[in-house]
């Protein structure tokens, strides 16, 4: 497990298009989540969980960029901040076989 409390998300992790699977669990990132991890149209698995402090909005309307996702974490996010509109990005992801989210308010 990495701590990377202070630091932002890398803008280049958009970039890796071919990426199928992303464990970013317990790194603690400052920030919000790029935008540009929408464009990681091939993958697969996306962990998320305790990813941002929890002083952070997290946004999720890049998760429509994700067609092929079949597992995601979010565990420990604070989904309030962002009212219903996250329900609505979770909805858009048409190939999601599994959802958790342990810990969210």
């Amino acid at each position: 497990m990495n701590n990377f409390k202070g630091f932002k998300v890398p803008e280049f992790i958009g970039s890796l298009k071919e990426l199928r699977y992303l464990n970013l669990s317990g790194s603690f990132f400052s920030g919000t989540i790029p935008q540009s991890l929408g464009n990681l149209t091939n993958l697969l698995y996306l962990d998320l969980n305790n990813f941002l402090d929890q002083s952070n909005q997290i946004g999720l309307g890049w998760l429509s960029g994700l067609p092929s996702l079949k597992y995601l974490n979010l565990g420990g996010a604070d989904l309030s901040k962002d009212g219903a509109y996250w329900l609505e990005s979770i909805r858009m992801l048409r190939s999601l076989v599994e959802l958790r989210l342990p810990n969210c308010n």
